[in-house]
């Protein structure tokens, strides 16, 4: 597989994974076809979090260190719907996630997202590597050129995906990943 592809699909990831699944509480199923059902997602207001459950999430799956300048910017729930169209109906508890972006308040253009999620998350593209992660198996991906870095691991039955971009680097990245609480 070449980088280019390797870029699409992470970039592909980094606007499906908050996009694709429905949201949490009202969040609407639009049926487009007889095989698919998508959503119109909506962004949680940080301040209105605890109004929509998500205090518990944030404090149990949220990471302790941040690096300097970084801050919570969204919080997106995502809940696929409770049957498709073609009558598929998936593991909605497996596939709930929440997704967290911190950006940098000196540059906006360099970010983070975590998600987390009960179904395995894998990165999957060429270039990935073994990285341990909280004392588990995980996986990195580095597209230097690019200024993305992926890190992915399961670990008490819970998924972490944490994808950035930007000038954060791979040190600043672990100690996120590693302050994560489970």
């Amino acid at each position: 597989m070449k980088k280019g592809v390797i870029i699409t699909s992470v970039f592909a990831l980094m606007t499906i994974i908050p996009s694709a699944c429905a949201m949490f509480s009202g969040g609407q199923h639009t049926e487009v076809s007889d095989h698919h059902t998508v959503s119109k997602p909506e962004v949680i207001p940080l301040q209105n979090l605890s109004k929509h459950g998500f205090a518990a999430s944030l404090d149990a799956d949220a990471p302790l260190e941040l690096p300097d300048g970084y801050k919570l910017s969204e919080a997106i729930y995502n809940e696929p719907p409770k049957k498709f169209g073609n009558g598929v109906a998936p593991n909605v508890e497996k596939q709930k996630e929440i997704v967290l972006k911190y950006v940098n308040e000196n540059n906006n253009e360099d970010w983070f997202e975590h998600t987390v999620k009960k179904g395995r998350i894998s990165i999957g593209d060429e270039g990935v590597k073994p990285i341990e992660i909280q004392g588990v198996e995980g996986e990195i991906l580095e597209i230097p050129d690019q200024k993305v870095i992926v890190l992915s691991w399961h670990k008490d039955g819970v998924s972490h995906y944490i994808l950035s971009k930007g000038d954060l680097g791979k040190d600043d990245l672990m100690k996120v990943a590693e302050s994560v609480r489970n």
